[in-house]
Parts: structure tokens; sequence; C-alpha cells
């Protein structure tokens, strides 16, 4: 669901400015959705018992891990234990939370702590992507050249994917496949 668009700053007259200028310049950059993979595949330990649950993850949120797991895993986000285990990472949002999830949702089937890392395919294949984004500028220059106007405009989707309390199961590969989401 596509949301309202947001303008951030105006000030003066960018579109008489942009027509009048003695140069206009314009440019469109198209940024396709990319990997996030980390260095080395995501892994993280889950041990998750009737009363609680215990995960070491190299997450990036260690509260918004808690608060997806609960809804996950059907208990007090207060009884669950989220550690912070040195990982390799990457620039944005990475396959540790899902690697996360998976390790506790299979600790929970099984009754014992289950590790679980992903091969590089799974990588790959299933990590969180960067959202793509669409950019338009627009410059204008008098005839000394200076800057008289400029606009950018950007479109994108949602940056905010990560796994929280809001989005519970829902943003974790395990919770979609696990309770058809």
């Amino acid at each position: 669901k596509a949301g309202p668009a947001a303008l951030q700053q105006q000030a003066g007259d960018v579109a008489g400015e942009l027509a009048n200028a003695a140069q206009r310049l314009d440019a469109e950059y198209r940024w396709p959705y990319q990997n996030h993979d980390s260095i080395g595949p995501s892994c993280a330990v889950a041990d998750v018992r009737a009363d609680g649950a215990t995960v070491w993850s190299g997450t990036q949120g260690v509260y918004q891990l808690r608060a997806a797991l609960a809804d996950l895993l059907a208990l007090p986000e207060d009884s669950i234990h989220v550690i912070y285990q040195q990982a390799s990472g990457c620039y944005g949002h990475n396959g540790a939370d899902d690697a996360a999830a998976d390790a506790a949702l299979l600790s929970k089937l099984c009754g014992r702590p289950v590790r679980v890392q992903w091969s590089r395919a799974d990588e790959h294949g299933w990590n969180p992507k960067g959202p793509a984004m669409l950019m338009r500028l627009a410059g204008g220059l008098s005839a000394a050249g200076d800057l008289l106007a400029w606009r950018f405009a950007n479109w994108t989707p949602t940056h905010l994917t990560r796994p929280n309390g809001q989005t519970g199961k829902a943003a974790l590969l395990a919770g979609q496949l696990a309770y058809n989401l």
C-alpha cells in the first residue's frame, strides 16, 4: 500500500527559477533492488522452552527481534532473551533476524537448542533486499554559474522492513511460511 508523498522542504519559486535559468541540468538515477548479504552467511542459535527463549544472533536490532520472536513463538516478550553476538555484517538489513527466527521456530518444535547457519545460496536467495529507488534531479544556474534552484525527487518503497513488535512474525520468513502470511 503506497503512502502519501512527503514534501520535506520547499523554499522560493523552484519551478519559475528552473524555467528561467541560463543553464538547466537534469539527471535521473535508478537504483535497483540490491542484496544486503553479509560478508559471511547469517547464523543464530536458539533455545526455546515452554516458559521462554534465549537466542544468540548477530541481529542489528536486539529489541525489535525480541518483539517479533514473541509473536512468532507465542511467548511473552519479557520471557525472550536475545543476546547479541559479533557476526558478519552488511550495509542495511541482512538475514540475521531470519536465521534467528528459523533457529527459534525449529528449537520450539524439537524441544532442544538449534543452530541455523544459512548457506551462501540461502543468503543470496532469501536475505532482505535493499529497496529500489528512482531519483530525479534538476538544477538551474544563472549566466554567472550561480545556483538559482535545485529540485530532488525520490520514489522508493519503505526502508523499514526490520522485524519489530508492530510487524511481528509477518516480517520474518519463518513466520510467513509457518503461518501462511
